[in-house]
Order: structure tokens, then C-alpha cells, then sequence
């Protein structure tokens, strides 16, 4: 049985509506700020729709990321707003050094 195309394209076309609500959340409050509730409201989806496509808020950064190495990195505003997540030790500027 070949897949639908219709299923197939509903998939990527909610793909691209998460990803372009996770850019403008996480560009607005980051990565850590930005929560799956947030994505979910400004894509004007279900909460449980972005785990449906996403494991994680990581998962979905990690899918944001190689897509954005595909297309040839136009959003360098998300990638300035990205800090990866250290426990043990504060960058400078967190600190207000």
C-alpha cells in the first residue's frame, strides 16, 4: 500500500506550522524560557499535537537546526537566541558580569 499524499502533506504542513511558532517563541523568550505550551498556543495547535510530531523541546530544536542547515541557514536570529544548557556553570552575561 503506497502512503497517502494527502496524509503526507497535512504532516509537513503542520511540521512547518510548529516550527515556524518554535522560531518565534524561543526567538522572543529562548530556549530555556520557551515552553512546548507556548510553541503549541502561537501555532494555534494542540499541546499534545507537538509531541505527537516532537519527543521533546530538544528533539524539535535538534529538527529545527537540520532543517535550517538545508535550506542554507537564513534564521540566524534563532541560532543567536540559542544557549545550550549549562547546570554546573553560568555564562558571563547571565551572571551580570
Amino acid at each position: 500500500m503506497q502512503p497517502n499524499p494527502r496524509t503526507a502533506n497535512a504532516k509537513k504542513d503542520k511540521v512547518a506550522i510548529i516550527f515556524d511558532a518554535a522560531c518565534a517563541v524561543i526567538r522572543e523568550r529562548g530556549f530555556h524560557q520557551a515552553r512546548i505550551t507556548d510553541i503549541s498556543r502561537a501555532a494555534n495547535i494542540s499541546y499534545g499535537l507537538v509531541y505527537h510530531y516532537f519527543k521533546s523541546k530538544s528533539d524539535l530544536f535538534d529538527a529545527i537546526i537540520a532543517e535550517w542547515s538545508v535550506i542554507g541557514g537564513h534564521n540566524t536570529e534563532l541560532l543567536l537566541t540559542w544557549r545550550p544548557h549549562t547546570r554546573s556553570k553560568r555564562l558571563p552575561e547571565e551572571d551580570g558580569a
